[in-house]
């Protein structure tokens, strides 16, 4: 088998997805899953599945997987978000979650070697690519099919939406970068 990818998830709404389809526990299994501290702590214990559409109401405790080491808490100093807040700024870079900078500034310090963020929301996904980042984030689709978990999926979570939303960041990167040499 391939090795483990590091793969960061950005935000419950990844987490939730992934047990609404039952692969959050292979998922696990098939990959080093970091999380930030801001998601474990703020986002993913409050978050219901059944907002979600399962069929009961439930919690989704963490606590287990990050205590045994299936997930890996990513916890960074504000001095490591400050200087990509400051460049997102400059950027006109759409706003996003505490939990999204700091899973994109852990790739872009390169928290761990090949880590990967796992993006779903429109805006994260616009401020990796803004970041330079396009080349180490990935559709939830493609997170899944490296792992041999393909499935069908939601619109949200396809690499043609992903793509499409990198297409439209790597014009606006490309503008930025050409108006602010000038």
């Amino acid at each position: 088998m391939n090795q483990k990818s590091n793969l960061i998830i950005p935000d419950a709404d990844v987490v939730i997805h992934l047990v609404k389809m039952s692969v959050w526990d292979r998922f696990l299994d098939l990959n080093q899953v970091y999380l930030s501290k801001t998601v474990l702590e703020q986002e993913v214990q409050f978050c219901e599945t059944d907002s979600y559409h399962l069929q009961s109401k439930e919690y989704i405790d963490l606590s287990k997987d990050v205590n045994t080491g299936r997930i890996h808490m990513v916890s960074l100093a504000v001095t490591d978000i400050l200087p990509l807040q400051s460049e997102f700024s400059k950027m006109k870079a759409p706003q996003i979650e505490l939990g999204e900078i700091e899973t994109i500034a852990a790739v872009y310090l390169e928290y761990e070697p090949g880590l990967r963020a796992c993006l779903i929301e429109r805006a994260a996904i616009t401020c990796a690519v803004l970041a330079g980042l396009e080349e180490k984030c990935l559709s939830v689709e493609v997170a899944l099919s490296k792992c041999g978990l393909s499935r069908t999926l939601p619109q949200p979570l396809t690499e043609k939406r992903f793509r499409s939303i990198v297409s439209q960041a790597k014009v606006t990167r490309v503008q930025y970068l050409n108006t602010s040499h000038k």
